[in-house]
């Protein structure tokens, strides 16, 4: 009789973490699918959705009580999963300080936003975790219609080569980043003088992380969207409500490639 017991209580626990473990995954996809719901939708339909009482073309219905856009998957006569949405406009998607930081592999690049941007310049700040002395930063600024600035920005600590390929570095020389930008290893100020409306940022000689950092009492303009996507069951007391909460950001869409010359180099590119 022990033995049987033991054997009893075994299986019942085991039932138990099972079903746990279905109620978890359950929630997670459900939250998931909020995700996939919005994330693809264009970009004029997720600004809509800012000012909220929208839900667009995503089958979901607007909670003004919960300020979200909900749907339901599942028998609403069983345990049904309930996902509610929210989407708002971001700028900064890192903190102390506030900053827009974008990860580049080497030869790609990413957009910017700038428009309504008022302040004078922007700071670029940029880390290599491999090589940060051989890593430079290609950058071109845009008003609505026409190229403002472009430059190549290189650490200090690069020295021309008797056979490199040299650029001179204009504006403000390129420093080491010390605090409040200590995660990064290079800092340039970037003049935004004009109207620009975005920038491009292309990573040379190395994978980057990227940090744009507004001037003094300004704010970057949003770069795109945070989506939050809130899924929850509830059922009885021996199965408590589990809620899984996933966000995502979503960048403003920006073409590919927008350079109006390309660098080829089969040498090193270092500061004149």
């Amino acid at each position: 009789m022990v033995v049987g017991v033991s054997v009893a209580t075994r299986t019942l626990s085991m039932t138990k973490r099972v079903s746990s473990t279905d109620t978890l995954a359950k929630v997670y996809y459900a939250a998931e699918a909020g995700i996939e719901r919005f994330v693809s939708r264009p970009v004029s339909e997720l600004a809509a959705m800012v000012a909220g009482g929208n839900c667009g073309n995503t089958s979901s219905t607007w909670s003004s009580a919960e300020g979200a856009c909900i749907f339901t998957l599942g028998d609403t006569s069983e345990i049904a999963t309930d996902t509610s949405v929210t989407v708002d406009l971001v700028s900064a998607n890192e903190s102390d300080p506030e900053r827009y930081e974008i990860r580049l592999k080497n030869g790609a690049f990413s957009g910017i936003a700038m428009s309504g941007y008022s302040g004078n310049q922007v700071t670029l700040c940029w880390a290599d975790s491999n090589n940060a002395s051989n890593t430079a930063l290609y950058y071109t600024l845009w008003s609505s219609d026409a190229l403002l600035r472009e430059n190549l920005v290189l650490p200090n600590a690069v020295a021309p080569s008797p056979d490199a390929v040299t650029f001179t570095v204009t504006g403000t020389p390129v420093t080491a980043a010390v605090s409040p930008h200590a995660m990064y290893d290079w800092c340039a100020n970037i003049s935004t003088a004009g109207t620009p409306y975005f920038m491009n940022v292309m990573s040379l000689g190395g994978d980057a992380t990227v940090g744009v950092l507004p001037a003094l009492g300004f704010t970057i303009p949003p770069q795109g969207f945070q989506i939050v996507s809130r899924a929850t069951l509830s059922s009885d007391d021996d199965n408590p409500q589990v809620v899984t909460v996933i966000r995502v950001s979503r960048s403003y869409d920006h073409v590919p490639g927008f350079f109006n010359s390309a660098i080829y180099s089969q040498k090193d590119i270092v500061a004149n």
